[in-house]
């Protein structure tokens, strides 16, 4: 109990504390710095104490006036640094006070606070990442990919760009690019355009570029990774014995073991392992050598003799830590008959075998002809592995059983002999220094090696035959049984062109060949072939014929010649065809001598083609191309006119002729003759000009040109080998007029009176002249008459026009051919009519092409200029030329976005008459709906089943939902669209449509994600009651196993089972989106073994044999019975299939107890106990 006394005692005691702490509490404040300041939010600011030097029994934590407080630390050293960064947007600078708090001790305090001014950062989402390969921010590639080639992929979350001017991203590889806001939105991603080309970590940063220099831009960090699938690689690269340091009793170690890693990935992780395949014997062995167990290269001392597994794991980032060992590897599908499975990757297991030497033997498969023995020696099959140690050559045993022979069994080479086919086994043994090859318990030494000998079939018979080039031809040898065949173009050697068949089908033989042919049975080959030859005739060639012709209807052709044939046996025969309906079809015998190396034919009346067939043996004839003699009508209907009578020196009007007929119809080589002879002379010759004056000869008309003497002239025409001659016409010469010409032509605008037109003074002729003035509203060469108003004067004076009007002046003087000038042309614009357009649409969606059509106008002078013209003011102002092609008939604009008129004008070329203006159309524009909103842009589903997608807008229109973001067919028309059972991911893209059916300008996107799942209970397997054993499921996260009878937990993925009779457990797994999948796994349970302690060996058939209850199930099981001594008594065949009687080499034992060794396998626990013999 506490005394007054005590009390005040203690009172007094506090009193003091206090007031001595006050007085040691006189250490300055902490006075704080940082910097920058007025910085950019997400800027790291550093902050320190500046007046202190740190002791090791004081703390400082600091406040930094947004929620946010440090721990207490230590500060390590004089001018410690603590920095921290803001977070902050809007659109003003925004101020926190900053302090911080030194405890040292009992003692407080509290600096003074500061201001700290930190500028807005634009606002910014984090953008999505993934990549080509697995759609996430770390990719790991195949071990089996040599060349790696990654592609970061972002997309820009944000629906609103307030405040940014663009994007720069910086990809981590040294490349930096820099994007508009068009070029990174929610639905334009944006990619490296140079690839991550090998393993490594490639930071990538983007920053959102503000529009305002007072805000800050936006860095966004995001980490991305390339890396590789692990394999595990090893050999042991070298084994060596170690001289032990003192003398020790065992004999061979230790031993030196060498490994050679050759793991393929990054940024590996090593894990070795070593177990002992002895049953029951130590794991002997230590690291060396400054290694260890996670060294990439170890080494290994192994100091007991035996059989060792060495195991490797290899991890690095790659690796699933469910999934330790490797996942199945699609480069490597899993077999099922392989008893490891190689998807475990990550792992690889070798063997190394410590002392004990080894015989490697090899089986072997041969073939031999029937009663020839076969020899092989002996290093053929074996190799003799004395471990480190020598070979003992007392110690070789070789055995051999099913007849054979070995000439000498206690060598290392001996020869063996096979009698002849049948199947044979080998084995052999021998020692080193240390052990005897055989002797190494659980050393997996190899079985004897099985030697099978199959006789071979005798070869098929030979054989030819005689073909013409080009035939197929099938080569069959004589069946035999099953017996099959190989052909062969070697006599010997060589690969075959057809294996294991009954027929080789050749086709188009062109050359002789021999083909050799091997029989074939039970995988061996005849040791000759049979040898099969085709002999080939050349075909038959060079057959062609000459020449085409052409010639008029009922002429004899020239004949026709050939070619001299090769090929076949040489001996040719003929046949000339003919055919009136083409080169390819309707031919038969030819008329006449028909069967010569050439042909005449006969006269024809048609078109005739005719070739020529040669035969020789019984090859197949050849048909050479066929010629064509074209057969056309004699020339008609040539005539020429007129006679005329012109001046001396001047040109003859043009001499016209007629279109001719006959010949081919289409071609005609025309030549105008002319003679000063007369009509019947001999002397025509081919038109010539005089004086050198060119004169074009050879068509339909002549324009003779300037002649100075009279002339005769004719036509000559020749068509397809047909030639013809018109009649002859007479040109007179007289005295020429010259000197005829009226002035230039003019245009003028429709009713104005043209100028005066002025003629000169003609020459020639009789010097005296009458004049007559003609016009012709036709052309200047037809239609003339005699002009209105005063028309016979050496001039002229046109009055008013109102259409285009040509003149000429025609001057006569004595009988000499009148001489009429050239025309001059007053050309009339006449009023320009009929300019209308109209529009296809009047009213449009907004970006669309308006089609508008224009009339075709008329009048002017038929040269007409259009232009069009728009305007987005109104129907009577702001016209200007329209854009692009506006000078056409129609027109069509490009896409337009706002209400436009159009009108289009109309003038003739080269004329100074004003332009006609059409009507004005009008074209409105109505605007694009927008793109719809959905209830959401991202739907997760099961697979195998649908997914509902939504539109919320409520903008009206109706909508399409497709398959692809542009172009398609619609798979729905309605806002709410079910889509059908998916098995894989999917993109839905919806479109909205006003009443005028304009389509929004992009679709919004629904991205489908169907989540598969594959359960996997793991392989079935065989225990012995009672054992228990570990289940594991994978593909989920929740499991469910029935039935549940022998689990301990069924509601986990990793259960232990411990079924007392064969089960088969199945498992339902569960993913966290609610997708289900099952899989089954069956335990076998073999009853355990029940061993009785006593037996009585006494011959009354009751309990004289040692009974092992179930050992029947264990056909591998081996039973050893030892007396007190250690002496061995009794070992079984493997199996127990001979119960032990209870005697050692045929004598009875006596009563006693015994001790036994039962093993089941190579993996249980030994059995042991002790047996009691009573009689």
């Amino acid at each position: 109990m506490l005394s007054l006394r005590n009390f005040l005692l203690i009172t007094l005691v506090l009193l003091c504390s206090s007031s001595l702490l006050k007085a040691q509490c006189l250490d300055p404040v902490p006075v704080l710095q940082f910097s920058p300041n007025n910085a950019c939010s997400g800027t790291a600011i550093t902050f320190e104490v500046i007046n202190l030097s740190p002791a090791n029994d004081e703390t400082y934590s600091w406040n930094f006036g947004d929620g946010t407080t440090t721990p207490d630390s230590k500060l390590t050293a004089n001018g410690s640094k603590v920095t921290y960064a803001y977070n902050h947007t809007g659109t003003g600078s925004a101020n926190f006070t900053v302090s911080v708090r030194r405890v040292k001790g009992l003692c407080v305090y509290d600096s003074a606070p500061q201001t700290v001014t930190v500028k807005p950062q634009v606002a910014f989402t984090p953008p999505t990442v993934k990549n080509n390969i697995n759609n996430s921010a770390n990719v790991c590639v195949a071990d089996t990919v040599q060349n790696i080639s990654v592609t970061a992929t972002l997309t820009n979350p944000n629906t609103s760009t307030t405040g940014i001017s663009g994007y720069q991203v910086d990809w981590g590889n040294g490349e930096v690019n820099n994007y508009t806001l068009a070029q990174f939105t929610g639905s334009t991603t944006i990619s490296n355009a140079t690839p991550y080309n090998k393993e490594g970590n490639y930071p990538i940063t983007i920053t959102a570029l503000s529009t305002d220099p007072n805000v800050c831009p936006a860095v966004v960090n995001i980490p991305f990774s390339v890396g590789k699938d692990p394999k595990a690689v090893f050999s042991v690269e070298k084994k060596e014995r170690i001289e032990p340091q003192f003398p020790s009793p065992l004999c061979g170690v230790p031993v030196r073991v060498e490994i050679k890693n050759e793991s393929t990935g990054g940024g590996l992780t090593y894990k070795w392992e070593v177990t002992n395949t002895q049953p029951g014997g130590p794991v002997n062995f230590s690291f060396i050598e400054g290694t260890s167990d996670t060294t990439k290269n170890p080494v290994f001392q192994f100091n007991e003799k035996g059989r060792y597994m060495i195991k490797l794991t290899v991890s690095n980032a790659c690796v699933d830590p469910s999934d330790p060992v490797g996942p199945i590897d699609p480069y490597d599908p899993e077999n099922p008959d392989d008893d490891f499975d190689e998807d475990g990757k990550y792992v690889q297991e070798e063997s190394v075998l410590i002392v004990y030497p080894e015989v490697q033997i090899q089986g072997r498969d041969l073939c031999a002809d029937p009663g020839v023995p076969q020899v092989i020696m002996g290093n053929e099959l074996a190799q003799f592995d004395p471990n480190l140690g020598t070979i003992d050559p007392s110690t070789i045993q070789w055995v051999v059983t099913g007849g054979a022979t070995v000439d000498n069994p206690n060598i290392q080479n001996p020869k063996i002999t096979f009698p002849g086919p049948g199947t044979y086994t080998v084995a052999a043994n021998f020692a080193n220094e240390c052990e005897r090859s055989q002797d190494a318990p659980g050393a997996n030494q190899r079985p004897p090696a099985t030697i099978t000998i199959t006789a071979r079939p005798s070869k098929p018979a030979d054989g030819s035959v005689t073909l013409c080039g080009g035939e197929n031809y099938v080569i069959t040898p004589t069946p035999n049984g099953s017996v099959r065949f190989n052909f062969y173009t070697t006599a010997t050697g060589g690969s075959p062109v057809a294996s294991d068949t009954t027929a080789y089908p050749i086709n188009a033989v062109t050359n002789s060949v021999t083909y050799y042919i091997a029989a074939v049975l039970n995988g061996c080959e005849s040791s000759e072939r049979g040898v099969f030859t085709l002999n080939v005739l050349p075909p038959i060639q060079n057959n062609t014929i000459q020449a085409p012709q052409s010639i008029c209807v009922g002429a004899t052709p020239a004949p026709l010649t050939g070619t001299q044939p090769s090929g076949a046996n040489g001996n040719f025969s003929y046949t000339w065809l003919r055919s009136t309906t083409s080169a390819t079809t309707g031919f038969t015998v030819a008329p006449g001598v028909n069967n010569g190396s050439g042909y005449t034919p006969t006269a024809l009346t048609q078109t005739t083609w005719f070739r020529r067939m040669v035969r020789a043996t019984s090859c197949k004839p050849d048909t050479s191309a066929a010629v064509e003699i074209t057969v056309v009508p004699v020339i008609a209907t040539n005539t020429i006119t007129q006679n005329q009578t012109v001046c001396a020196g001047s040109a003859p009007a043009t001499l016209i002729g007629s279109r001719p007929t006959g010949g081919n119809g289409v071609d005609y080589a025309i030549i105008w003759e002319s003679s000063t002879t007369g009509a019947n002379a001999t002397d025509f010759a081919p038109v010539t000009g005089a004086n050198g004056t060119p004169v074009i000869n050879n068509e339909e008309n002549l324009e003779p040109g300037p002649i100075n003497q009279t002339t005769w002239y004719r036509r000559q025409v020749t068509s397809a080998g047909c030639t013809g001659n018109s009649n002859v016409i007479v040109i007179t010469v007289a005295p020429a007029l010259a000197q005829n010409t009226i002035g230039s032509s003019q245009t003028i605008c429709g009713n104005a009176a043209p100028t005066a037109l002025t003629g000169s003074t003609p020459t020639g002729g009789t010097g005296t002249y009458t004049y007559l003035w003609e016009s012709s509203t036709t052309s200047a060469t037809d239609g003339f008459g005699p002009a209105a108003g005063t028309n016979t004067g050496i001039t002229y004076n046109p009055g008013n026009l109102t259409q285009t009007t040509y003149f000429r002046r025609t001057v006569t003087s004595g009988s000499c051919e009148p001489l009429v000038s050239e025309a001059i042309t007053i050309t009339i614009v006449p009023a320009i009519e009929n300019n209308t357009i109209t529009a296809a649409k009047t009213v449009v969606c907004e970006g669309a092409v308006p089609v508008l059509t224009g009339s075709l106008a008329t009048g002017g002078s038929g040269n007409l200029v259009y232009l069009w013209e728009s305007s987005v003011t109104s129907a009577s102002a702001g016209f200007n030329p329209a854009i692009g092609t506006n000078n056409g008939k129609d027109y069509t604009p490009s896409s337009i976005v706002q209400n436009t008129w159009y009108r289009r004008t109309v003038s003739v070329a080269g004329s100074t008459c004003p332009p006609v203006i059409s009507n004005v159309v009008a074209v409105t524009v109505d605007k694009l709906p927008a793109a719809p909103t959905v209830e959401a842009s991202d739907v997760t589903i099961c697979a195998g089943t649908s997914a509902t997608l939504r539109v919320t807008s409520t903008n009206g229109g109706t909508y399409q939902w497709f398959t692809a973001e542009t172009g398609g067919n619609p798979v729905s028309f309605e806002p709410v669209f079910v889509t059908p059972v998916l098995t894989s991911n999917i993109t839905y893209y919806v479109q909205a449509t006003n009443n005028n059916q304009c389509v929004s300008a992009t679709r919004t996107p629904v991205k489908v994600t169907v989540t598969s799942i594959s359960a996997d209970a793991g392989r079935d397997t065989t225990i012995i009651e009672g054992q228990p054993f570990g289940l594991r499921a994978t593909g989920g996260t929740t499991y469910v196993w029935s039935p549940a009878t022998g689990l301990n937990d069924p509601n986990v993925a990793t259960p232990i089972a411990t079924p007392t009779k064969t089960t088969t457990y199945t498992v339902t797994v569960t993913t966290e989106d609610g997708c289900t999948a099952t899989d089954e796994i069956t335990i076998t349970v073999i009853p355990r073994v029940v061993v009785v302690n006593t037996f009585s060996p006494n011959g009354d058939n009751i309990n004289d044999t040692w009974e092992i209850k179930n050992i029947e199930n264990f056909p591998n099981a081996t039973v050893e019975v030892f007396n007190r001594w250690g002496n061995p008594v009794f070992k079984s065949d493997v199996g127990y299939r001979q119960p032990w009687d209870g005697t050692h080499k045929g004598s009875i034992l006596p009563l006693a107890t015994y001790y036994y060794i039962i093993r089941l396998d190579n993996i249980s626990k030994p059995i042991s106990g002790s047996i009691t013999i009573i009689r």
